[in-house]
C-alpha cells in the first residue's frame, strides 16, 4: 500500500517526513492470519452491542501477524472506515514498530500523527498508547520530536496524544523515559491551548504524584516561583489529594502562595482542586474565569483587571464592546463587532452592567420587559461570561443492591463520567462472554453425550432429552445475564463538551413540563420474565439537573405551574433534587432516585402580567438572592446610539449568513424605521428582534435582485412585506370602505 504523509511533519523527527513519503512501502500483507485478521474487523465494523466490542478487539490484537507482514496490516487497518481497525492500528503501532527498523519508527509516527486527530475517540486514545510505544523504547531518538511539538506549537490533538503517550513511559519506562517524560510535561506547562487541559490535574496530580512523587512536588514549586500565569494556573490544576499528601507542609504553602494570587483563573482553578474547601466557598463569590487559556498578566496591570485570552472574556474582564464604526464606512462590512454576546446586546446598559456583575457573584436574575429587548441573549451571555467551573461535573446514576426502585446518584469530575461508563460496560461484555462460553460448553457437553448414548443404544430418546435440557440450558441464560447488565451505570449529565468549549451549561427550560424541568422516569413496557430494564436506565434527567453549575433561563414564567415552581424552589435551596416518575399509569412511578445535584443560576423572564402569576416565595427567592432588571423599550436618538444601531445591523448580516451588507443609505433608513418604532421624536426602539426581520426581508430582495449591498430602496420595499397581520387587515378594511363609498 502507499505510504500517507500528514501535513504536520514539523514534529516529526528529521527525515521522518522523507521516509514517509519518498520510503518504499512494504508489500501487502498475506498469509491466512492476515486474511483473518482483516474478516474479524470488518466484523467488528457491523457489531451493534457496544458491551461485545471491547472483548472483540482483544482477539483481533492476537490475531495480527509479528514482524513486517503485521506493521503493513496496522497501516492498511488505519486507513479503514471501520473505527475499530483505526483503533488497533493505533494502539499497536507503536509497540510492533518499536521492535523494527528506523524506516519502521518513522512510517509509525507519520501514521499516528494522522491518527492523533481522528473523530472517534478510541482512536484518539490508542494514538496515545501508540506514541508512548515509541518513546518508551528509544526516549534519546524520540525526545527531540515530543518536545518539538509544543516549541512549534504543533496541532492541538497531536499534542494530547504526545502529552497522554508520555504517561505510559513515567509508568513502565526505563530512567531515561522517564526523564523524557518529565521534560515533556515541564515544556507543556507553558502552553494555554485546551491539549494541556488535562495536564496539571490528571497528568502531575496523579500519575507523576504516583509515579515520581519527589519530582512532581519538585516540578510544581518551580512552575509556581516562575510567576507565569500560565504555569501557575496548571500547579492550582495539579493540588490534587496524591500530591498534597506527598509534602503536606510544602503543599500547604504552594496552597497559600496560589490563593494570594491576583489571577483570578488561578484562584478558581485551586478551588477546583481542593474539592472539600470548594462548598465551603460556594457562596464567596470569586469571580470565575477560563480555565482554557488562563489569563496572562500585562506588565502595568495588576489584580484581576488582566484580560482574559480565549473566544470571550470572564465577568472581570474589561467590559468594552467592539469600536465605534470608522467615520469613512460605506457598507457594514467595515464595521467592527464582537463575538462576545454581551457585546451584542444593544439599548440596554444597565442590564448588561448587572448580568456582569451577577455572572461574577453568581446572583439570580429576573427580566421584565417586552419580547425581542434582548432578554434571552443576555441569560445566554451570562453563561458565556461564567465559562466552564473548575467544579463541573458528570452525574452517574447506578443500580442499587438494597433498593432496586431507589437508584442511587455518583458524580465525577466532567469528562470522567464517559470513562467510568465505558470501563463497566467492558466488564459487562467479558462477564457477558465468560457465561455465553460456559452455556456453550454446557451444549456441547450435553450435546457429546447424548450422542455417545445414542450410538451405544441406538435410540433417538437421548437425542430428545439433549435437546430439551439445551433449550432449557438458554431459555435461562437470560436470568444469568440480568444482574450483569444491573453493574453498568448510566451517564445522566455529561458536562465533558462544556469544559471543551469552555462554557458554563446554559438549559432554556421555557415551556417545559414538570418531568422536562424536574426530571423524569421512563415506562418499562417489559416488566418481568428476564426482559426487564433495569430501573436506574429508566430515570432521565431534568433540565435543572442539566443546569447543574450552569445558568437554568425560563422565559415565560407565568406557563409553569404552581407545583413546578414549588419544586423549584425545593431545588434552589436544597441543591439536590430527586427525579421520580411523573407520568400516570407508567411502571416508572414507583422509582424514585437518591437526590441528584442541581446548583444553578436561576434567570426568569417574563413580562409584568406574568410576575403576578408568579409564585411569592419563588420571587423573594429572586429577590434575596439577585437581581430585578426592567428592559427599556427605547433609548436615546444619540449618535453614540445610532452607532450601535449600526453595529446591530452588522451583527445581524454575520449571524443570517445569507444576505448582503448594508449600505450607508440602508442603515440611516434602519435608524430611521427604530425612530418610528419607538413612538417618539427623540427616541429609538430596542425591540430589535422585530428590526432584524426587517434587515433580512430587505437582505432577501437584494439578493434576489442581485445586488452586492442592500440599498435604501430594499428597506423601503422591505416595509411592504413585513407589515403585521393587523396592519394587512386594517389596509384591506380600508380599501373596502374607500370602494363601498360612492355606492352609498
Amino acid at each position: 500500500m502507499s505510504t500517507e504523509t500528514d501535513p504536520a511533519t514539523a514534529s516529526q523527527p528529521a527525515g521522518t517526513a522523507a521516509a514517509a513519503t519518498n520510503g518504499a512501502a512494504p508489500p501487502p500483507p498475506r498469509g491466512v492470519k492476515a486474511q483473518l485478521a482483516r474478516a474479524f474487523v470488518a466484523a467488528l465494523g457491523r457489531i451493534d452491542n457496544p458491551a461485545l466490542i471491547p472483548v472483540a478487539i482483544a482477539q483481533a490484537e492476537g490475531l495480527v501477524p509479528p514482524g513486517a507482514n503485521g506493521l503493513a496490516l496496522l497501516h492498511e487497518f488505519a486507513a479503514r472506515p471501520e473505527w475499530p481497525g483505526r483503533y488497533l492500528a493505533a494502539r499497536l503501532l507503536g509497540e510492533r514498530a518499536a521492535a523494527g527498523t528506523a524506516d519502521d519508527q518513522e512510517r509509525a509516527w507519520a501514521t499516528l500523527d494522522r491518527l492523533a486527530g481522528d473523530s472517534e475517540r478510541w482512536v484518539i486514545e490508542g494514538a496515545a498508547w501508540g506514541f508512548g510505544g515509541l518513546l518508551k523504547a528509544d526516549p534519546r531518538r524520540w525526545e527531540p520530536a515530543f518536545l518539538r511539538a509544543f516549541e512549534e506549537d504543533a496541532a492541538p490533538p497531536l499534542k494530547r496524544a504526545l502529552l497522554f503517550g508520555a504517561v505510559p513511559a513515567l509508568r513502565g519506562g526505563d530512567g531515561e523515559a522517564r526523564r523524557v517524560a518529565l521534560a515533556l510535561f515541564d515544556r507543556a506547562s507553558l502552553d494555554t491551548t485546551s491539549a494541556t487541559r488535562q495536564l496539571g490535574a490528571l497528568i502531575v496530580g496523579r500519575e507523576v504524584a504516583e509515579h515520581a512523587p519527589d519530582h512532581a512536588l519538585a516540578m510544581v514549586e518551580r512552575w509556581a516561583a516562575s510567576e507565569e500565569p500560565a504555569r501557575q494556573w496548571q500547579v492550582a490544576r495539579a493540588m490534587t489529594p496524591a500530591l498534597r499528601r506527598i509534602d503536606a507542609a510544602r503543599a500547604a504553602a504552594l496552597i497559600e502562595r496560589l490563593e494570594r494570587s491576583p489571577d483570578a483563573s488561578v484562584r478558581n482553578a485551586l478551588r477546583g482542586a481542593l474539592k472539600a474547601d470548594a462548598d465551603a466557598d460556594a457562596e464567596t463569590g470569586a469571580a470565575p474565569a477560563a480555565p482554557d487559556r488562563p489569563a496572562r498578566t500585562e506588565p502595568g496591570s495588576s489584580g484581576d483587571g488582566a484580560r482574559q485570552s480565549g473566544a470571550h472574556r470572564g465577568a472581570d474582564g474589561d467590559g468594552h464592546g467592539p469600536a465605534a464604526p470608522p467615520v469613512d464606512w460605506s457598507t457594514t462590512a467595515d464595521i467592527p463587532t464582537s463575538d462576545r454576546l454581551i457585546d451584542q446586546v444593544i439599548g440596554q446598559d444597565k442590564a448588561v452592567e448587572i448580568i456582569r456583575l451577577a455572572a461574577q457573584q453568581k446572583r439570580f436574575i429576573l427580566m421584565v420587559g417586552e419580547p425581542g429587548t434582548g432578554k434571552s441573549m443576555l441569560a445566554a451571555a451570562m453563561a458565556e461570561m461564567m465559562g466552564a467551573d473548575e467544579t463541573l461535573e458528570d452525574v452517574l446514576v447506578l443500580p442499587n443492591a438494597e433498593s432496586r426502585i431507589t437508584p442511587l446518584v455518583e458524580t465525577v469530575p466532567a469528562g470522567e463520567g464517559d470513562r467510568v461508563v465505558r470501563e463497566a460496560k467492558k466488564r459487562r461484555g467479558e462477564t457477558e462472554t465468560a457465561i455465553t462460553f460456559l452455556f456453550g460448553a454446557a451444549s456441547l457437553a450435553t450435546s457429546l453425550i447424548a450422542g455417545w448414548y445414542a450410538l451405544a443404544t441406538k435410540s433417538m430418546v437421548p437425542g430428545i432429552v439433549a435437546a430439551v435440557v439445551i433449550l432449557v440450558l438458554w431459555s435461562v441464560r437470560r436470568f444469568f445475564r440480568s444482574p450483569v447488565r444491573l453493574a453498568v451505570p448510566k451517564l445522566l449529565v455529561a458536562n465533558a463538551r462544556a469544559v471543551e468549549v469552555d462554557l458554563a451549561p446554559m438549559v432554556d427550560a421555557t415551556g417545559f413540563h414538570a418531568g422536562a424541568l424536574l426530571g423524569d422516569v421512563r415506562h418499562d413496557p417489559f416488566q418481568s420474565g428476564g426482559y426487564e430494564t433495569p430501573p436506574h436506565e429508566l430515570v432521565e434527567p431534568g433540565a435543572i439537573h442539566l443546569a447543574h453549575r450552569g445558568v437554568l433561563f425560563i422565559d415565560e414564567v407565568s406557563t409553569l405551574s404552581i407545583e413546578s415552581q414549588q419544586s423549584l424552589l425545593t431545588a434552589i435551596q436544597e441543591k439536590r433534587f430527586p427525579i421520580s416518575g411523573r407520568t400516570l399509569g407508567s411502571s416508572g412511578t414507583m422509582i424514585r432516585s437518591a437526590p441528584a445535584p442541581c446548583d444553578f443560576l436561576l434567570i426568569l423572564a417574563g413580562n409584568m402580567q406574568d410576575v403576578e402569576k408568579m409564585h411569592p416565595a419563588l420571587r423573594s427567592r429572586v429577590r434575596g438572592y439577585g437581581y430585578e432588571i426592567y428592559m427599556n423599550e427605547d433609548m436615546p436618538d444619540t449618535e453614540e446610539n445610532r452607532h450601535k444601531l449600526a453595529r446591530f445591523c452588522a451583527q445581524e448580516v454575520l449571524k443570517d449568513r445569507k444576505i448582503p451588507h448594508l449600505s450607508r443609505g440602508a442603515v440611516d433608513a434602519i435608524v430611521e424605521e427604530a425612530r418610528v418604532r419607538s413612538g417618539l421624536r427623540d427616541r429609538l426602539t430596542t425591540r430589535l428582534r422585530e428590526l432584524g426581520g426587517l434587515i433580512r426581508a430587505a437582505g432577501d430582495l437584494a439578493v434576489q435582485q442581485g445586488a452586492a449591498a442592500v440599498e435604501e430602496r430594499h428597506v423601503a420595499a422591505a416595509r411592504e412585506n413585513t407589515r403585521t397581520l393587523e396592519e394587512q387587515m386594517a389596509s384591506r378594511r380600508a380599501i373596502q370602505t374607500v370602494g363601498a363609498a360612492p355606492a352609498a
